[in-house]
């Protein structure tokens, strides 16, 4: 019962701050389809470009609450300025080759050209200024984790939305120009690191620009070990699939991406709750009683989820589809195909949950060799595939195959360190 008080009181706050997030994403949409045209698909474009970048940077929170486990409580402080000095130094990297190669990026990622080309410029570097208080704030966030204090993320979070929300309606009111867009992208992250810079000093937490070396470089190849391992873990066989179902039909295609998108929901609570291993399982911080119970718990919590999810949307799934798309024909495949799609992934909760083990002990790096393996195996399988069934079927036995791989790496981890 401990555990579960533990973990749920951990990661109702985290779930709750992702919904809020989802409808700030769902509003901010809202409003910036009421701009100039140009403008609207300059913010639209770039903030999609830009959270793909923030993903993949922000893993140096992750990082930082690893090494953090896994290290002398006692130099606490010194990994938390560590982090912050680590963050400053890659965003800086970040923001060089961003000023190099943006142009490059809006004309042939993006395909932007004339006045937007323009309108792309301003904002994409306006904007990622902000990009440097998002991964701080990561960063505030994870050390509020390592607190068991989430109610605080929460919190910011709401009040971070609400007031950008309040000013980017006023400004529409008044046509902005894209400078004046621009800048406003830049309220939620100064809100939201101003709110969590106050919350630390409340807390009595410190932290200055002196560093340790070592740590950097841990959380450092933590971080791009843990980015590398997400792009081998979904993105090669989201590709290929998304791939696939685009030239045999739009409409399944479509169905898919519902779908799909419905599968990311539910999938929120499960790395939500998978977060609370990151606090209460490290090394320096659990018994292996209360490691053993944690997680246990967590992978007993996710299995319920998921499963209960599963359940919700085969017998709800018609209706809630409904209300995302308006096209019958879509709505019916994206019906036919929850199914396969929920059903591909129903090892998720194993798989997440050894992942985070692993990575806890700091072995990444043995993990992105057999997934990397594994993925481009099933990749060429489902290249030659003809079916639906037969697609989703191979993605599920991908996941099968990575869980008992995870599995056996772990245990043989575990056995080393006895």
């Amino acid at each position: 019962m401990k555990y579960i008080k533990d973990i749920s009181s951990f990661s109702l706050p985290l779930i709750i701050n992702s919904c809020t997030s989802i409808i700030y994403g769902i509003l901010l949409l809202g409003l910036v389809s009421n701009a100039p045209g140009d403008i609207t698909l300059v913010v639209l474009a770039i903030n999609s470009l830009n959270y793909i970048i923030i993903g993949a940077l922000g893993y140096i929170s992750s990082a930082f609450q690893i090494v953090l486990g896994n290290s002398n409580t006692n130099e606490s402080n010194i990994i938390f300025s560590s982090t912050i000095v680590s963050t400053i130094v890659i965003w800086i990297c970040y923001f060089i080759l961003l000023l190099v190669f943006g142009n490059v990026i809006l004309t042939s990622y993006l395909n932007l050209e004339g006045a937007v080309l323009d309108n792309g410029r301003i904002y994409l570097v306006v904007s990622n200024l902000g990009t440097l208080l998002v991964l701080i704030c990561f960063v505030f966030n994870a050390k509020f984790k390592m607190l068991g204090n989430t109610k605080i993320i929460l919190n910011i979070s709401i009040i971070a939305s609400v007031l950008s929300i309040l000013l980017l309606s006023l400004v529409i009111k008044f046509k902005p120009s894209i400078m004046m867009i621009s800048l406003w992208s830049l309220t939620q992250p100064v809100i939201t690191f101003c709110l969590s810079y106050w919350y630390l000093l409340q807390s009595k937490i410190t932290f200055s620009l002196k560093c340790s070396l070592e740590y950097v470089k841990r959380i450092v190849k933590n971080s791009l070990l843990m980015s590398l391992q997400e792009i081998f873990d979904t993105t090669i066989i989201l590709i290929c699939i998304e791939g696939i179902l685009a030239n045999l039909d739009h409409t399944v295609y479509q169905g898919y991406l519902i779908t799909n998108q419905l599968l990311t929901y539910l999938l929120i609570p499960l790395y939500m709750v998978t977060a609370a291993l990151y606090t209460y399982i490290p090394r320096t911080i659990a018994s292996a009683r209360d490691k053993r119970g944690y997680i246990k718990t967590v992978l007993y919590m996710n299995a319920t989820i998921y499963i209960v999810g599963f359940i919700v949307m085969i017998i709800l799934g018609e209706q809630v589809i409904e209300l995302l798309s308006a096209d019958f024909m879509v709505a019916t495949e994206a019906v036919v195909l929850i199914k396969y799609v929920f059903g591909a992934s129903v090892l998720m909760p194993v798989y997440i949950t050894l992942r985070a083990l692993i990575q806890i002990e700091e072995n990444s790096s043995k993990i992105i060799m057999p997934t990397l393996i594994i993925n481009i195996f099933t990749v060429v399988l489902l290249l030659i595939t003809d079916s639906t069934l037969e697609m989703f079927g191979l993605v599920f036995i991908n996941y099968l195959v990575l869980s008992i791989s995870f599995y056996v790496i772990y245990r043989i981890n575990k056995a080393n360190d006895i």
